[in-house]
């Protein structure tokens, strides 16, 4: 009976969205803006689970109020699930170990996860994508295992629907401001008042933690009975009147909240400008404290960990440019030793050549020489046998009279002669040497 209860709700709410619009879903639709964000929730108070560009695909599920279409997950979408309620039977697959088992609806910016949708039971198969250690949400006790797992059936997002291109089939986009186009209503002649999104609603049903305008987190749980289903100080129980008061703060809240996410996207362009640099020219000091400074105009606990997730990145990234210093110093270090090794081994082979190169172009006993023809040389280089060695021609101021017959080792330059039939050494110096026999 309550299952029944609640659908014939869903039901009665949905219904009039559809007939108003004139759209059949679900239907495709195209992204028709530079960039727009994905949410978990049907406004700008629910964090943002990846974004779209102009010409992306989505599949459109129902208008909700307020401008908002709620869509079946994006490609890149995923969802949270404790680990220990997960039994994996394969590298990428596992099943539910319990029943009630919360899935939470992940992001793109950070590891938030408040906000849930559905509930698994024993022996469902979810697709596992990733794991990682997370601590828990309360912020107190050791980390847990986390699975990251492709959204369920039945889990949802939400995206503007001015960012919609016109259906083909010619659907009008819902009002922007949900009071300026009041539903039909079977329970009422008077405008209906915006509510909250509604779910299909069955026994697992969909809880959503909505964050309320005075900051303070509550999840509203679908329930038995009209006022578990409509929380006090919610649109379902607030005057009219009341809720067009408040709306002109709402909308500058909006609007700064705009604000601060276009600021991100420049600051994300200027990360990514300097990445796309050699490790070692990295500069982070000047976006890290404009990421500070963008922190500090918020008091919105969603994009301050946005925020913190970049600051956690380039974190990371200083401690790889830090490494990537050090291991170039090191190379400087290694190139300058090895120059340095390389030049000490120049000069001892050099030595080694000079050691091993003979220390006379020619060495025996000076002697004169027997030929008698014309312009042949008077002197002779001879062995202690005396055989010739090579004939001899002193150079200018060199005299080789006075060496006749006296052991010496000559120096100048040594070339073959065939007329001679032997080397001629043009002696430049002459040393007295001991012959070994």
């Amino acid at each position: 009976m309550r299952t029944f209860l609640l659908l014939l709700a869903f039901g009665t709410l949905v219904a009039p969205l559809q007939a108003a619009s004139g759209a059949k879903f679900p239907y495709e639709a195209t992204i028709d803006a530079e960039a727009v964000y994905v949410r978990s929730g049907s406004g700008k108070q629910y964090y943002p689970t990846g974004k779209l560009r102009r010409g992306d695909k989505v599949v459109v599920h129902r208008h909700d109020p307020g401008g908002w279409f709620m869509i079946a997950p994006p490609a890149g979408s995923f969802s949270w699930v404790l680990g220990k309620h997960v039994q994996k039977t394969a590298a990428t697959r596992g099943t539910i170990t319990t029943n009630n088992v919360i899935v939470r609806v992940g992001s793109f910016e950070s590891d938030i996860r408040e906000v849930w949708q559905r509930k698994l039971a024993q022996d469902d198969v979810v697709r596992i994508l990733d794991e990682k250690m997370l601590a828990p949400e309360q912020g107190t006790g050791p980390a847990e295992v986390w699975y990251r797992i492709e959204p369920p059936r039945g889990e949802w997002r939400w995206i503007e629907g001015q960012a919609v291109a016109p259906s083909p089939r010619g659907e009008r986009k819902p009002a922007q401001d949900p009071f300026e186009a009041p539903i039909a209503s079977d329970f009422s002649s008077a405008p209906r008042r915006s509510s909250p999104p509604v779910q299909p609603i069955d026994d697992d049903s969909p809880s959503f933690k909505r964050p309320l305008a005075d900051s303070q987190d509550r999840e509203y749980v679908a329930g038995d009975s009209a006022s578990e289903a409509r929380p006090e100080g919610s649109l379902w129980t607030r005057p009219l009147v009341r809720k067009k008061m408040k709306s002109t703060g709402a909308k500058l809240a909006a609007r700064k909240h705009d604000s601060i996410l276009a600021e991100l996207d420049r600051l994300d362009a200027r990360f990514q400008s300097i990445l796309e640099k050699s490790p070692l020219e990295w500069d982070f000091d000047q976006l890290e404290n404009d990421y500070q400074d963008l922190r500090s105009e918020t008091d919105s606990a969603n994009l301050q960990q946005m925020i913190d997730s970049r600051l956690a990145r380039i974190a990371g990234y200083k401690k790889t440019r830090s490494e990537e210093q050090d291991l170039a110093l090191m190379q400087d270090e290694t190139a300058r030793r090895d120059a340095e090794l390389a030049e000490i081994q120049r000069r001892q082979e050099a030595q080694l050549l000079t050691l091993a190169r003979p220390r006379f172009d020619g060495a025996g006993i000076i002697g004169r020489a027997a030929l008698n023809r014309r312009g042949a040389p008077r002197y002779v280089l001879l062995n202690a046998s005396g055989r010739v060695l090579a004939y001899l021609v002193p150079s200018p101021g060199v005299n080789l009279e006075p060496w006749v017959g006296r052991a010496a080792g000559v120096d100048g330059p040594r070339t073959p002669n065939p007329d001679l039939k032997s080397d001629l050494i043009t002696v430049n110096r002459l040393t007295p040497v001991r012959l070994t026999p």
